[in-house]
């Protein structure tokens, strides 16, 4: 579709690697405003903004800061397709697909933005490891046989920057009440695809929920890499907790662990 139609392609966080990240038309992840800016301007200046399958949630909209207009939106689901502010049920998406292939469109050559190149990594002496720090270094030791998996919270946020070398190898939940999704889900993608190395990225309080699954990991003769990123609590929660006074930073200094399994 991509090659016959040139439209440049975002992806939401639910999406990410479904489109190969290093594609000459991927843009990068669409997130409203909590996302890259070049991103955000070009699809929500877009005069026909497509989505195929994406769901309008909270998460996926950066907390609802996303500013889609409807009128120069297509919106198709596996239920039914508006068009502005008209619908049609029983439109399946295939067939959405299948109609638009026939076409004869000719897209513009715009300028759009790319997924950025990934900056040389230097060491610092004495350099504290933060979060941005820690997922610069990241970028460094993906390969093509390496999946991302990562569970929800600022371990999701922050995996959403490394480029994924492959299609489909990213992997999250993206919802609420799936904490401890990632450490007993690389089980599942390395049972799937033993040439894959999981690289997992699990906050300190899904992996109090489900970080036993490492004795699984260990009988089956698995290697991933689990990096457990310790802000001393549910961070998500916090603010629901102790209410919308309390502040904290994704800035602070990052623990971790890191665990060889090795065969």
């Amino acid at each position: 579709m991509l090659k016959k139609t040139a439209i440049p392609v975002a992806a939401t966080i639910l999406s990410k690697s479904v489109i190969g990240e290093y594609h000459p038309l991927y843009m990068g992840v669409y997130e409203g405003a909590v996302g890259h800016e070049s991103v955000r301007t070009y699809v929500e200046s877009s005069d026909c903004l497509i989505l195929l399958g994406a769901p309008l949630t909270d998460v996926d909209l950066g907390q609802y800061k996303a500013h889609i207009d409807q009128e120069r939106a297509i919106y198709v689901t596996s239920e039914q397709l508006t068009i502005g502010y008209h619908s049609c049920l029983d439109v399946r998406l295939q067939d959405f697909l299948d109609g638009l292939l026939e076409m004869p469109l000719a897209a513009k050559t715009l300028n759009f933005p790319h997924q950025p190149t990934i900056q040389p990594f230097h060491l610092i002496k004495g350099q504290k490891i933060r979060v941005k720090r820690l997922f610069e270094r990241l970028k460094w030791i993906l390969t093509d046989n390496t999946v991302v998996i990562t569970d929800v919270g600022d371990a999701l946020f922050g995996g959403l920057d490394l480029v994924v070398h492959c299609k489909t190898e990213f992997l999250a939940p993206a919802y609420y009440l799936s904490l401890g999704f990632a450490v007993p889900a690389c089980i599942g993608a390395q049972l799937a695809n033993p040439q894959l190395r999981p690289l997992v990225l699990v906050g300190d309080g899904a992996f109090q929920m489900s970080g036993m699954e490492v004795s699984t990991i260990v009988r089956l003769k698995m290697n991933p890499i689990i990096m457990v990123l310790n802000n001393r609590g549910y961070g998500t929660e916090r603010p629901l907790q102790d209410g919308p006074l309390m502040i904290f930073s994704c800035g602070s200094t990052v623990k971790f662990l890191r665990f060889w399994v090795k065969a």
